[in-house]
């Protein structure tokens, strides 16, 4: 079998987006920002013993030159105050005998507020000195220099003396603001974020379960899908739906599922004919899907694991087919009409899906910028890097955002009744009272069973059988000879639940 993979258009063109807005921004940072960069090397003009000279100038705009080549991570900002600072030897290797800077400024040397200091360590018997020998221009010198010696050329100003482009003064206002300030600041988005999300769980709390008339019912109080079930109690499409939604296929009679101990296999038990989603053209109400008997949504989900032509998926199969495609729109699809019926049913105020989605597209917005942000800032932004706190401050947010989303829809007065019509059922599926060989023989652990699983009690469901001579149902088949009702959860829940998992993470991302 020859394994493609498939790449879902919409996610490429996302992630190209992505990076296209990060080049860019970086190449506007590096374009307009003089130190926002990392510090360049000096350009050596002299590498023999002798003397050296060169000329530096500092343009209005920030712009810093040596011998006409641009020298970045040379001008710094203070709080009261501006630097510039440049090493003229850092260790050369061999002796200079004499050195000369001219430092050309784009203001007068007679401000009262410039002060120029030389320093020149790691080398004995030197001299240094420095004059004014143009209005706007200092002279460095220095003699005897030393193979291993640092020679350095520091000029501090006030504020105001130099013109920085618009996103360098960003830059040094965010590199004065204090590493506490900027604990704070990391916290401006995250903290109201939770706040947000506990004031939704708090009017999710606040929408009381309409009580039963009855404490316990006996039989599904709606003739509703497993899976819509299972949203109605946890507010979203869980792995517990889909597996439930296979085993109501299995039951009803549309395929069959054999576990061995090498793997697993599903079959068809009918012959039915898979419509491609522009086929089928889904409607986002209840319906069936032409005239076989199936939902929307479950002809969907049954077309992506099992096979067009042939009548039998192993779980090699279903790897490949789940995993041809970096997300799968069927998936999303299956999760999308899901939510459409428990909304047609009148059960959220809004479909589940759109606010799902738009949540987690802002929160998806909010974590690239914060990652791009952290990103640019930490090449290119000066030191010392505490506004990057703020970045990892937005990606939390972010993260929180897009985790939680799930839990934002919120149900109305009729879904509340419903649900507590339906956690009397789930009473009774947990109730501790064996249930009667009567029962059984009518079918009703294999009819109530995938209610159970959605709702997250199949384990009690089953409890309730422990008794009682066990026959698995026809749709299931086993190499295990003699089956018990405990070698039947430990067979198909497993299983269920590994095939509901992978179909899940499947789906694209935009859907919870």
């Amino acid at each position: 079998m020859k394994l493609s993979i498939g790449i879902y258009k919409k996610s490429l063109a996302f992630w190209i987006v992505v990076g296209l807005i990060f080049g860019a921004t970086a190449l506007l940072l590096r374009r307009n920002s003089q130190q926002i960069s990392a510090s360049s090397e000096l350009p050596q003009e002299v590498t023999l013993p002798g003397a050296f000279s060169g000329t530096v100038v500092i343009a209005r705009s920030g712009a810093v030159t040596f011998q006409g080549k641009p020298v970045k991570g040379t001008l710094k900002t203070h709080k009261d105050f501006d630097e510039f600072q440049l090493k003229i030897f850092d260790e050369p290797g061999v002796s200079f005998g004499q050195a000369r800077v001219d430092v050309v400024l784009p203001f007068s040397v007679s401000e009262p507020s410039i002060k120029i200091t030389p320093y020149l360590i790691h080398s004995f018997d030197s001299q240094v000195g420095v004059q004014k020998i143009a209005p706007s221009t200092i002279e460095f010198t220095a003699t005897n220099i030393a193979p291993e010696a640092v020679f350095t050329v520091n000029v501090q100003f006030g504020k105001g003396l130099i013109a920085y482009p618009w996103l360098t003064r960003i830059a040094q206002f965010f590199s004065t603001i204090s590493f506490g300030s900027w604990i704070v600041l990391s916290l401006v988005l995250p903290v109201p974020t939770l706040l947000y999300v506990l004031y939704l769980l708090y009017r999710q709390s606040r929408v009381s379960i309409a009580p039963s008339a009855a404490a316990v019912i006996s039989s599904p109080p709606q003739d509703l899908p497993p899976a819509v079930v299972g949203v109605l109690k946890h507010g979203s499409v869980s792995a517990r739906d889909i597996g439930a939604t296979l085993v109501d296929l299995a039951r009803r009679g549309f395929i069959d599922i054999f576990w061995r101990e090498s793997g697993f296999s599903f079959g068809k038990r009918r012959d039915f004919h898979f419509y491609s989603l522009a086929e089928m053209n889904i409607s986002p109400t209840i319906r069936r899907a032409k005239t076989q008997g199936l939902r929307g949504y479950e002809e969907v989900l049954l077309s992506k694991i099992l096979p067009p032509e042939g009548y039998r998926s192993t779980d090699d199969d279903i790897v490949v087919r789940v995993g041809h495609r970096l997300f799968s729109p069927k998936m999303a699809e299956v999760f999308t009409q899901i939510y459409s019926i428990a909304t047609a049913h009148g059960f959220f105020v809004k479909n589940p899906a759109a606010v799902h989605r738009t949540i987690r597209r802002r929160g998806i917005a909010l974590f690239v910028a914060g990652v791009i942000g952290f990103a640019v800032s930490g090449i290119l932004g000066p030191d010392p890097k505490f506004f990057l706190i703020f970045w990892v401050g937005m990606i939390a947010a972010s993260l929180l955002i897009i985790d939680l989303s799930n839990l934002v829809p919120l149900r109305t007065p009729h879904g509340t009744k419903v649900l507590g019509d339906w956690l009397a059922f789930e009473r009774y599926l947990t109730d501790r009272k064996e249930i009667s060989y009567s029962e059984i023989t009518a079918g009703v652990f294999e009819r109530y069973l995938p209610y159970a699983i959605a709702l997250g009690v199949e384990g009690a469901w089953t409890y309730r059988f422990r008794r009682h001579p066990f026959a698995p149902p026809p749709w299931f088949g086993t190499t295990t000879n003699n089956i018990s009702l405990e070698q039947f959860d430990r067979e198909l829940f497993p299983l269920l639940g590994w095939v509901a998992q992978s179909l899940v993470a499947a789906k694209e991302p935009t859907v919870e």
